[in-house]
């Protein structure tokens, strides 16, 4: 089934978190807005380190676009995400190597992540960093993709626009004390590149589910899915 791009799949509104640049105004997002309901809006009060919404960047739609220095800060209720079965959803680019476009951290170990690593992308929901993280390669990181990372039990995934899942077995999961879009802790870590959507379950979608909400992504933003 295709969407209009004004409307979204039924199983949305059931999402722990949706953020979503095509409704952000344009110009610095000192806020990004939690579609779900939930209230964990994205906060960053420094304006030098706020991202900025561009107009009319992919498929004519608002994008946010992060140089380097920018992150927005989730609140505290978004701790849990990685204690349990998860699944997220993000479509995003990148401009250089590295960055992480989302990072969760435990106890200072990067836990919950979406990290960019030259031509591949890497997901991880654990406690013990990123050394049981699942890499995606084989795709040019400057072009727009639609990522999925999810985990449930000792299991995750990785996939991009809909295609063969990547998957690994990983350790016992945690509860974490930050989570970031745009960077984590340490100038390394920040994102240099664009973000136009980001969707965060906190449970394991179904096969059918994912596909739909792929296809969503796909219909709206012009991103070409298997």
């Amino acid at each position: 089934m295709i969407f209009p791009i004004e409307q979204t799949p039924l199983i949305l509104p059931s999402c722990f978190a949706w953020y979503d640049a095509f409704t952000t105004p344009a110009g610095s997002v000192a806020s990004w807005t939690d579609k779900s309901g939930n209230g964990f809006h994205l906060t960053q009060g420094t304006g030098s380190a706020q991202p900025t919404c561009t107009a009319n960047t992919l498929a004519g739609k608002n994008v946010l676009l992060f140089d380097g220095g920018d992150k927005l800060i989730g609140p505290a209720g978004m701790y849990g995400i990685s204690a349990g079965a998860s699944t997220a959803f993000m479509v995003s680019n990148s401009t250089t190597a590295v960055g992480r476009p989302i990072l969760g951290t435990a106890a200072g170990l990067s836990s919950y992540a979406f990290r960019y690593v030259s031509s591949s992308l890497d997901f991880v929901n654990n406690g013990v960093g990123l050394t049981q993280a699942i890499l995606l390669p084989g795709f040019t990181a400057l072009d727009w993709n639609i990522f999925r990372g999810s985990r449930s039990g000792t299991a995750q995934a990785i996939q991009r626009n809909n295609g063969t899942a990547s998957t690994n077995s990983l350790g016992a999961n945690v509860t974490l004390d930050e989570f970031q879009v745009g960077a984590g802790p340490g100038a390394a870590n920040f994102h240099t590149g664009g973000i136009a959507e980001i969707i965060i379950y906190n449970r394991l979608l179904t096969a059918g589910e994912m596909v739909q909400i792929n296809r969503y992504l796909s219909n709206k933003w012009g991103i070409a899915i298997s």
